[in-house]
């Protein structure tokens, strides 16, 4: 099945700007922060640098030395210490990461109850300079798995059907790595300049500044989350709903907000599927399934129910126009729109 993903994903969007092996690199764990941009004073060896799932206890994933690119830090001289690039990843313009553990959120109860986790992803590591995702994980629920019909240790048997499901799955995850994910929208760029949509760190330019950070209170403890620019999300009131900003939304939940990617990929996208010239952009869920977040991870199901990138289960849904301008929104990729599946569900309705 993953071939198949990445034929599929490959012949969506492209990296126009990579060139050589991909590689991972070692984080940085304390700075000097004399000058600016910080200098960094240690990282951690490559054999401590992991690939969570973002979503659950299980261990992590470790990276391949062989992975890792050229790193440096700096002494107690702040002299420059250069730690060599191995080979890298050839042909590769992300790495993915896949396991099959029954850990959180995974339902017990399989797909039949209706309540199952089918899988989940989160990126791990991202491009130092563009912050374009690199490599990612995903954990498939082997509850939602087909039971094996075959002997013990022999590969499950998946129907037309069943395989057919599941390479949509693994799409809907992988999308979300590449950046149609809570994460990722205040580190996207602009297309043309390559400039950060979202007001960046002085000190670690690869992070959103604190300046767009808030906290709040969430199932028992207190989170921190970037809020992506005006510039790539806005929140609007519509349909009755008050919510105007983060602010809003922590006080009163996600399900009181309208959110919609404006960056000109998405509103061009938006206005032209739903016929309407004045539509700001694409919406996102507002029933989102991913908890203590301001920003929702999926496509607005109500409007675009048969996009993938929508959190309801449909057999019949499928990479369209809608979530492929998101990631091209991301100014990480250059996307292939004659690629995508036809999108019918309310087309030229003007929401």
């Amino acid at each position: 099945m993953l071939p198949e993903v990445r034929s599929r994903i490959g012949s969506l969007l492209s990296v126009p700007t990579r060139s050589g092996p991909l590689y991972a690199h070692r984080r940085c764990t304390a700075y000097y922060q004399q000058s600016t941009p910080w200098l960094c004073a240690s990282i951690e060896d490559a054999a401590e640098n992991t690939c969570a799932s973002g979503q659950d206890d299980s261990p992590a994933i470790r990276l391949e030395t062989a992975w890792f690119g050229e790193d440096t830090y700096y002494n107690n001289q702040l002299q420059p210490q250069t730690i060599a690039a191995n080979a890298g990843v050839a042909d590769a313009d992300l790495v993915l990461l896949v396991t099959a553990r029954a850990v959180a959120p995974c339902a017990t109860g399989g797909s039949s109850s209706g309540a199952g986790t089918r899988a989940f992803a989160s990126m791990c590591q991202s491009d130092p300079e563009t912050d374009r995702p690199t490599f990612g994980r995903t954990n498939v629920c082997p509850t939602e798995l087909p039971a094996p019909t075959s002997e013990a240790g022999q590969p499950i048997a998946f129907s037309e059907i069943e395989t057919e499901a599941w390479i949509k799955t693994l799409m809907h995850e992988t999308y979300h790595i590449l950046g149609l994910s809570s994460t990722s929208y205040s580190l996207y760029r602009d297309s043309e300049t390559g400039e950060p949509l979202t007001a960046r760190s002085a000190g670690v330019p690869s992070n959103p500044a604190a300046s767009t950070e808030v906290e709040f209170s969430c199932q028992g403890t207190t989170v921190s989350r970037s809020v992506a620019s005006t510039d790539t999300i806005t929140f609007h009131q519509e349909r009755g709903m008050t919510c105007t900003g983060a602010t809003d939304l922590i006080t009163q939940g996600m399900f009181s907000c309208v959110q919609r990617v404006i960056v000109p990929p998405s509103r061009d996208t938006a206005r032209s599927f739903f016929g309407c010239t004045t539509l700001p952009g694409i919406e996102l869920e507002n029933q989102d399934t991913t908890s203590c977040v301001i920003h929702p991870s999926h496509t607005e199901a109500r409007v675009q129910r048969t996009d993938l990138m929508n959190a309801v289960k449909l057999e019949n849904r499928a990479i369209s126009a809608v979530s492929l301008s998101v990631l091209d929104s991301s100014g990480w990729y250059k996307a292939n729109y004659s690629a995508a599946a036809p999108m019918l569900y309310n087309r030229d309705f003007g929401f």
